[in-house]
């Protein structure tokens, strides 16, 4: 049930929606964007009820959709996605030039190596260190769904990348959890 599992991750953890989203995107791709292949080979397998296969159904589309609107058929992330990832990525910014938060600053910091070498390996140029964290998780995820040996020294850079989307995170979901709040005291 990918819709309930994404609503539910968006709202805890949204780095692992980001991270669920992307495998969604290329799972759409592997069908090569074809609803009945989608419905007959993910949906319904793990389905059962036909209300839900519907609601399941219509979130593909949507997501196709989206895709395809965007022009996504080989690769990137739909605008959503990337508006999440700039987000955060705000975020991180933020705490890093505005914030007290010593032990973040410390924390990316001592991960800065892991960031350039990952950024050198994966050929991402100029992008922002909260996004190529995100990428080294998802690279990390596809190794493990492969049953790819992962040498220690590369376990480290992940649990580094881990370690500063888990704050960012955290930050981004108590800034959500504050507007909340705001917007239930002025109602």
């Amino acid at each position: 049930m990918s819709q309930k599992i994404a609503t539910e991750k968006l709202r805890t953890n949204v780095a692992e929606y980001l991270l669920y989203m992307w495998q969604i995107e290329d799972i759409v791709r592997s069908f090569a964007f074809d609803l009945d292949a989608i419905e007959f080979q993910m949906i319904r397998p793990v389905v059962t009820n036909e209300e839900e296969v519907k609601t399941e159904l219509l979130w593909y589309k949507d997501v196709v959709r989206s895709m395809k609107e965007e022009g996504l058929e080989k690769k990137g992330h739909m605008s959503k996605l990337r508006d999440l990832v700039a987000e955060l990525n705000f975020i991180h910014q933020s705490l890093l030039s505005m914030s007290y938060d010593e032990t973040y600053k410390d924390l990316v910091e001592d991960s800065k190596t892991y960031l350039d070498d990952f950024r050198i390996l994966s050929q991402a140029g100029q992008m922002n260190d909260v996004e190529l964290c995100l990428n080294g998780l998802y690279a990390k995820l596809l190794l493990r769904l492969k049953k790819q040996t992962i040498s220690p020294e590369t376990e480290k850079a992940f649990d580094a990348f881990r370690k500063i989307i888990s704050r960012v995170s955290s930050h981004y979901h108590k800034s959500k959890q504050n507007e909340r709040d705001f917007h239930f005291h002025m109602n």
